[in-house]
């Protein structure tokens, strides 16, 4: 992940080199809208995937395989390699370069489709159903964002991936929130 974070960024930097850091931005107004769309959407993580567990056989075991990814992972490199370069590497290029350079060229609301679309098939090689829902539920799920910044959106992204992958917790039970705070 780290090699693909860099590439992306790297191109988002090729391809935007002076534009990309007007976007970031690291207010008040985005942070604290970054942690709560990141606390919202985790809530939204929590229901479906009881309700998926519930709905769907496939679910559990698949969406035990993305949290399995932490698993064997040093938590605090995983935690710095997210905080710093993964996340924000992720929101730079999708939201920073593609939404942007896709609103421009046809709507904020298209890109936002758009962009939402092609981020959900760029995962669909994992051939796993619930990582794929979980990306289009958590883009569908910050619409407010297609107008915020990429700082309030890295804020959200970095904080829901930090959480998801090096919080000592499994989606298998619920203790999620108790096993990520001890």
């Amino acid at each position: 992940m780290s090699f693909s974070a860099i590439v992306l960024m790297n191109m988002a930097f090729a391809l935007r080199p002076q534009c990309w850091i007007e976007d970031v931005k690291f207010d008040w107004k985005n942070i604290a809208g970054g942690v709560g769309l990141a606390v919202v959407l985790w809530g939204v993580f929590w229901l479906g995937d009881k309700a998926s567990a519930w709905l769907f056989d496939f679910a559990r075991p698949q969406v035990e395989l993305i949290y399995g990814m932490k698993n064997g992972e040093n938590p605090w490199l995983l935690s710095i390699l997210l905080l710093i370069l993964i996340g924000p590497a992720e929101e730079i290029f999708w939201r920073g370069y593609v939404q942007n350079a896709l609103s421009k060229r046809w709507s904020p609301n298209v890109g936002f489709i758009v962009t939402t679309l092609v981020y959900a098939l760029v995962h669909i090689w994992s051939f796993n159903f619930m990582l794929v829902l979980q990306i289009v539920s958590a883009e569908i799920g910050s619409i407010d964002c297609v107008a915020c910044s990429v700082g309030c959106g890295g804020i959200c992204c970095v904080s829901d991936l930090t959480w998801l992958f090096c919080g000592n917790f499994s989606s298998a039970d619920d203790t999620e929130l108790h096993g990520f705070i001890n």
